[in-house]
C-alpha cells in the first residue's frame, strides 16, 4: 500500500514546481496532515472534481480544492495582476486563469500517480466548480481521506491545498514497479552554451551526463538510460518531442524538464500537457537546478 502522506506530499509539491515558473517565484510546499472524513471540506472553495478508473472500473471522485480567495491569488499573479491578494470579485479573466491553475496542478497529481501509486490507473479532469455556487456539483458522499498541506508565496500570503480520495485509490490500485534510482541525466537537443552551463552543475551533485543527439539512429536506446531528460524547449518541434518521450515505451517514467529561456503561461501550459515534468528558466543557477532535481525526481 502506498502512504498517503507521502503521495499527499509529493503531489503538493509538484503542484508548486508545476505554478513556478509561471508567478515567477519559486512556491514552498509546507506539512502535510491526513485524516478520515466522511463530511465534505468546509469553507469558499474552488473545486476542481478528477475522474478516475482502474482496469474500466471507476473509483469515487477524487478532489483537488483550495479556498477559492487564495487560489484566485495564484490565477491572478499568473496574470501579472498588480495587486493578486485583494478581496473583490472574480473577473472572466480571473475564472479562466483559475482553471488554468488548476490544470497545472491536475497534470502533477497525474504524474504522481502514475508514477507512485499505478501506471494503469486512468484520470480524467472535469470542470471546476465553487461550494458557494455549486450548480449540479457536490461532493461524493462516503468515507474519504482528506490531505491538507500548502503552498508558501515569498513576501506573500499561504496558499491552502486539500485533496479528497477514496482509501482505495492506495489499497486497491498499488501494483506498480519502484522507479529505478535517479542519477543518470541526458542532455537532448540543447544548444552547446546551455550544455556547457548545465552540465558542471548536474555533475558537481554525483550525476551521469550525457549528451544525446535526438536526431541520432540510436536514440531511443540512449534514451532507455536516462532516468531525468533534460530537453530544449524554445523550439517549434519541443512539444511534440516532450509528447514522443512521455509516451513512447522506454520513457513515459522518465523525468523530464523542458528548458525555456522566456517561458509563457500558454507555453508553460503546453508543455505540462504534453507530458513535461517541470520547465525550467534557463540559465538557471545550481541551486535553482538541484531544487528542481530534488522536487521531481520519483520516489524510490
Amino acid at each position: 500500500m502506498s502512504d498517503a502522506n507521502s503521495v499527499a506530499q509529493a503531489i503538493f509539491e509538484g503542484c508548486g514546481t508545476n505554478l513556478g515558473p509561471l508567478i515567477g517565484t519559486e512556491l514552498e510546499p509546507g506539512p502535510v496532515s491526513i485524516e478520515t472524513r466522511s463530511e465534505p471540506p468546509e469553507g469558499e472553495l474552488a473545486v476542481l472534481p478528477i475522474g478516475c478508473e482502474v482496469e474500466d472500473e471507476p473509483l469515487p471522485m477524487l478532489s483537488l480544492a483550495s479556498p477559492l480567495n487564495q487560489i484566485a491569488g495564484l490565477a491572478r499573479r499568473m496574470l501579472n495582476d498588480e495587486e493578486p491578494d485583494k478581496e473583490r470579485d472574480l473577473s472572466q479573466e480571473d475564472l479562466d486563469a483559475v482553471g488554468e491553475v488548476f490544470n497545472l496542478m491536475s497534470g502533477a497529481l497525474d504524474q504522481v500517480i502514475r508514477e507512485s501509486v499505478n501506471p494503469t490507473l486512468r484520470m480524467r479532469p472535469l470542470p471546476w466548480w465553487r461550494t458557494t455556487e455549486p450548480g449540479d456539483n457536490q461532493f461524493d458522499e462516503g468515507e474519504f481521506l482528506l490531505a491538507t498541506g500548502s503552498l508558501g508565496i515569498p513576501d506573500g500570503p499561504t496558499v491552502q491545498l486539500l485533496f479528497r480520495f477514496p482509501p482505495q485509490l492506495l489499497t486497491e490500485s498499488t501494483q506498480v514497479a519502484s522507479a529505478p534510482a535517479g542519477g543518470r541525466v541526458l542532455l537532448l537537443g540543447l544548444e552547446d552554451e546551455l550544455q556547457q552551463s548545465l552540465r558542471p552543475l548536474l555533475e558537481s551533485a554525483h550525476m551521469q551526463v550525457e549528451v544525446v543527439d535526438p536526431d541520432a539512429d540510436d536514440s531511443e536506446e540512449s534514451h532507455r538510460q536516462g532516468d531525468t531528460i533534460i530537453l530544449a524547449g524554445d523550439g517549434d518541434d519541443a512539444f511534440e518531442r516532450c509528447r514522443r518521450l512521455r509516451l513512447g515505451n522506454t520513457t513515459w517514467t522518465s523525468t523530464l524538464i523542458l528548458c525555456m529561456t522566456e517561458p509563457t503561461r500558454s507555453r508553460v501550459v503546453r508543455a505540462i500537457q504534453c507530458g513535461a515534468s517541470h520547465v525550467l528558466r534557463v540559465p538557471a543557477d545550481e541551486t535553482t537546478l538541484l531544487s528542481v532535481l530534488n522536487r521531481v525526481k520519483p520516489e524510490n
